[in-house]
């Protein structure tokens, strides 16, 4: 057999060898196996007859500014103050409807200390607006029904302020104020 041949010859088995693996040993790691995917079982939601509805701003985040409908009437509140300012005060702002209730015309809301955020449940009618520091207002219309006292301990500073209670959003389905 010629040099020629005999690398030709060699050249085969070691192709043969790799694609087929080197032995027949369940335990060689160079041998390739097809193994079937494994099959897991999954739960899936059991799909309900009509989906709950969200009462109206219930997914709202904190904001300066809280939006208010009650029937066809939408109001904002803005507070005047912010977290790098004392100025005092949340406006009661109509937005559409204007009816004839309390939330018809616009209003000056006279807190205690600067109000840096708020956020309303249109299903209670009720605002929460925070100050930047431990102060929780609770509004009505346009009257501050209750002054609260948050729990927070220190201040936050960051480029738009310094604040202790920094921002409220209400859950509008469990009316929480978080």
């Amino acid at each position: 057999m010629t040099s020629r041949k005999a690398r030709y010859a060699l050249f085969l088995v070691l192709m043969l060898m790799a694609i087929k693996g080197c032995t027949c040993d369940d335990d060689n790691p160079f041998r390739r196996r097809h193994r079937p995917p494994t099959v897991t079982a999954t739960l899936t939601a059991t799909p309900t007859a009509t989906p709950t509805a969200l009462p109206v701003s219930a997914c709202i985040p904190s904001s300066s500014l809280s939006v208010l409908i009650t029937g066809t009437d939408v109001v904002s509140y803005v507070p005047d103050g912010n977290w790098g300012s004392s100025t005092p005060n949340v406006e009661l702002v109509p937005i559409e409807g204007a009816g004839a209730g309390p939330l018809a015309a616009r209003a000056t809301i006279v807190t205690p200390a600067a109000a840096n955020s708020c956020s309303s449940n249109s299903i209670t009618g009720q605002t929460v607006c925070t100050s930047n520091g431990t102060d929780v207002y609770l509004i009505n219309g346009s009257t501050l029904s209750n002054t609260l006292t948050s729990s927070a301990v220190g201040t936050t500073s960051f480029s738009g302020g310094t604040c202790s209670t920094c921002g409220v959003v209400v859950d509008a389905t469990t009316n929480q104020a978080f």
